[in-house]
């Protein structure tokens, strides 16, 4: 009697701990939904919501629709996604290993807004990737990789407060294959388009232990027409207009921003500056430069050719100066280096 009475208990608590299993499986999906928008602001200082997310434990998937990520103390989104999917290689968990398998975010939206030298994401690179001051102690590294990362049909809205500029950056994608513990090189592609015009691409090897980089940047056909706020600042002028194309090596370092190195070529294509008067004031229906050699850290530039075709220039005298002392915005100045710098042109 004793016997049967243990194993009708045995069989009860083990009825009510499948049970709780199978809860936790079919309600794990709404359960963290509620969680992650519940707490959001209180961890990340953001709201977070979503339409939808599904979490499968045993195939390791995760999928939101519908994310946003608003700004902070705001209901103004910052970040959008229509879909984000993750999948993770569950089994590798056991054995202390952590292998993402795939991830890819479908018609993502940022917005980037400049007031100054403050930006809407300086509270999350404080709260997230301030200096870690604590005495960090000997282990053995965390094991990780995270394959075939994707982003696709991007959205980057960029507005600065002063000059006044929106610069949209629309059908962009990121493809980077491996991220991993043991493997510092990052391979990162990268394309997108301009909304007024033309389309980048970028090929990025990047070293994070060195963070020394090199780069394939080519530009087709990109207008120039976001640079025209840019040029207000120094010269009164009605429009910018005119094509970029580029075929570039860029190699450095990201300690140090300024010293570069650069080879290859750059073509422009209808480039005309119309001043306040509605009068050309400069125009060049091509220009070609051929660039060996640019070095900024040891001040060598050497250019195969540069070549002009129909450049014209409007130089238009006055009883005090001439037309370009008038839309100058603020005053030309030497600047004194008497650095020796070397220049070159290669027939």
């Amino acid at each position: 009697m004793p016997m049967k009475k243990s194993l009708k208990i045995t069989v009860i608590l083990s009825s009510i701990l499948l049970g709780l299993v199978l809860m936790i499986i079919i309600f794990i999906s709404p359960i963290s939904k509620y969680l992650i928008e519940k707490y959001s602001e209180a961890y990340t200082g953001r709201k977070i919501r979503m339409e939808e997310l599904s979490i499968n434990i045993f195939n390791g998937s995760i999928t939101t629709k519908g994310l946003i990520v608003y700004e902070a103390k705001s209901k103004h989104p910052f970040f959008k996604a229509d879909t984000f999917n993750l999948n993770i290689a569950v089994y590798k968990l056991w054995v202390d290993k952590y292998e993402i398998t795939s991830v890819e975010l479908s018609n993502p939206y940022l917005q980037v807004v400049q007031k100054g030298n403050k930006f809407n994401y300086d509270d999350l690179m404080n709260r997230f990737f301030a200096e870690d001051t604590t005495k960090k102690v000997d282990k053995e590294p965390v094991k990780y990789w995270a394959r075939n990362i994707q982003v696709n049909n991007a959205t980057i809205l960029y507005t600065n407060t002063k000059p006044s500029t929106n610069i949209k950056l629309i059908k962009g994608s990121v493809q980077i294959p491996l991220i991993a513990w043991d493997d510092p090189i990052y391979k990162i592609q990268t394309a997108f388009d301009l909304s007024t015009g033309g389309r980048s691409k970028a090929l990025l090897h990047f070293n994070t232990n060195t963070f020394d980089y090199k780069a394939k940047i080519d530009i087709d056909q990109l207008s120039i027409d976001f640079l025209y706020p840019y040029l207000k600042d120094y010269m009164k002028v009605k429009s910018l207009k005119g094509l970029i194309n580029t075929n570039l090596w860029l190699t450095g370092n990201a300690n140090q921003p300024t010293a570069i190195a650069l080879s290859g070529s750059i073509k422009a294509n209808n480039f005309a500056i119309v001043d306040a008067t509605n009068e050309l004031l400069t125009a060049i229906d091509e220009t070609n430069v051929l660039i060996d050699t640019i070095n900024t850290a040891k001040n060598r530039y050497n250019f195969r050719s540069i070549s002009m075709d129909h450049p014209f220039f409007r130089l238009s005298m006055y009883d005090k100066g001439f037309n370009y002392e008038r839309i100058m915005t603020t005053p030309l100045a030497m600047s004194g280096d008497t650095s020796s710098t070397v220049y070159s042109m290669c027939s």
